[in-house]
């Protein structure tokens, strides 16, 4: 479950039909019903995980919730902190990325992985959508065909994102220090069967 009402959730209902593999984890993209802060967002997944009656922790059904780390909101860090607490506590787990989650869509684009500077905002990162893809996030949910060409390079995403991650901010051992950055390619890679291991 993503932060945001459209564009996390769009990204992931699309991706889910190109990872149906047999015997292979299955993805069930949730649309929040109420967001805001992250930690109304993970109270929103669990409420969702514990009316959910196929979900079963004992067969390794997994909840994600996709967080942005936003460091420009001075207001929302202790929230992302509390936030982070209750879903450890509640068996959540949580991907990160700084800003938002606009970093990882442009991880999509070619030669993604010179994707180093700073983006200060998730508005900042969605002005270099725009500028690299053509459309910003407003025209990606506005017509969600344009998100099946983003999730055919979902493995070339992944990539990117892994070695922004690895080769350039191994050192920082807490994403919400790195930007940009995120974690989102950890889920990708174990759908896509990259990794053997869920994050």
């Amino acid at each position: 479950m993503g932060e945001g009402k459209r564009t996390e959730y769009n990204y992931f209902a699309t991706f889910a039909s190109y990872v149906r593999r047999p015997n292979g984890p299955a993805l069930v993209p949730r649309q929040p019903q109420q967001t805001g802060s992250p930690i109304t967002i993970v109270r929103e997944a669990i409420r969702i995980r514990e009316n959910d009656k196929d979900f079963d922790a004992r067969q390794g059904d997994r909840c994600y919730c996709l967080l942005d780390v936003e460091p420009h909101d001075t207001e929302k860090a202790p929230l992302l902190n509390e936030a982070s607490e209750l879903a450890e506590q509640n068996g959540i787990h949580i991907l990160l990325s700084n800003p938002s989650f606009e970093f990882w869509l442009l991880c999509h684009v070619a030669n993604a992985s010179s994707l180093k500077s700073l983006l200060a905002s998730p508005q900042e990162a969605d002005k270099a959508l725009r500028r690299i893809l053509g459309v910003g996030k407003r025209e990606l949910n506005a017509d969600e065909r344009r998100f099946r060409t983003l999730v055919e390079s979902a493995g070339t995403a992944a990539s990117a994102a892994r070695e922004i991650h690895c080769q350039h901010h191994a050192a920082v051992p807490d994403i919400r220090d790195v930007n940009p950055c995120t974690t989102v390619y950890l889920l990708v890679e174990y759908l896509l069967g990259a990794s053997e291991t869920p994050p």
